[in-house]
């Protein structure tokens, strides 16, 4: 034995990539075409032997039939948007997979399938695919043992956990800022005042703003401000000028014009044919 092994060294000097497995001794046909079928078997599998230049057939890791992935429960997390959980449920399985040592082709593409849904339904839900799938497919491929395999995952997955935080910050914020300008839109408010004071980048916030909300934030604070206008032209008996500068316009000509645009009539239009009803 000690000279086979001396030999297998030697072979694998000269050819890094190549595995060797040896099991108990056999004294016939029957015997040798059994071993190699487990050999055979077992030479797929160096996927899960890094370091292993010469493995003992009985030592080789055991292989189980892997439960069924429940693939309704995970659609129905990621239709209901529950990222997180459909995260969980996709790295309990995939760990379960390397745990039974599934065949490698079966486990990465298993990985890449899940991870394509899960994209594609993040996709729908931000309005922007954040990454690129044939990149992450590509790093899966391209991992030759199931402890690179391993890290890239977690690698992927931390990168999804801190987007769906990412963006539950965001969603958050967003709504504390819509609050924040319905309570103070008769003031001097100004995108980048508003990003300074809830820590976020001004571009960011302005493309947040545009995705989230479909409108710009002008577009928004306009239509807040000419909502409060029309209630206070209802019931009230303010001039034009008087009511510009109540909900946050100086120029009451700017004001009447943003009204008008919205509205479809000029704010003394509007409050006549609105006290005919």
């Amino acid at each position: 034995m000690r000279e086979a092994r001396q030999c297998v060294w030697k072979v694998h000097s000269c050819y890094p990539d190549s595995f060797w497995i040896y099991g108990d001794a056999f004294d016939s046909l029957a015997g040798l075409g059994q071993y190699y079928r487990q050999a055979l078997s077992l030479a797929g599998l160096q996927f899960y032997y890094k370091d292993t230049v010469l493995l003992c057939a009985s030592d080789s890791r055991e292989r189980r039939e892997a439960a069924r992935f429940s693939y309704e429960e995970y659609a129905g997390l990621l239709c209901s948007r529950n990222f997180r959980d459909a995260l969980k449920q996709l790295e309990t399985y995939v760990t379960a997979l390397c745990n039974c040592t599934v065949d490698e082709y079966l486990l990465k593409n298993t990985a890449k399938t899940l991870i394509y849904h899960f994209l594609l339904e993040k996709e729908k839900a931000d309005g922007e695919m954040c990454f690129q799938s044939s990149e992450l497919f590509r790093t899966i491929d391209h991992s030759r043992y199931v402890q690179e395999f391993q890290s890239q995952f977690a690698r992927i997955l931390n990168d999804f956990q801190q987007l769906c935080e990412e963006t539950s910050r965001t969603s958050d914020s967003l709504e504390e800022i819509k609050c924040y300008i319905k309570e103070n839109y008769a003031q001097n408010l100004e995108l980048t005042s508003i990003a300074k004071k809830f820590n976020y980048n001004y571009n960011y916030l302005s493309t947040c703003f545009n995705k989230k909300m479909n409108e710009s934030f002008s577009e928004y604070l306009n239509r807040i401000r000419i909502e409060k206008a029309c209630e206070i032209l209802r019931t009230s008996s303010c001039s034009i000028a008087q009511i510009s500068e109540m909900v946050g316009y100086s120029d009451p000509s700017y004001f009447s014009r943003i009204f008008k645009n919205q509205m479809g009539r000029t704010p003394s239009q509007w409050k006549r044919r609105n006290s005919q009803k």
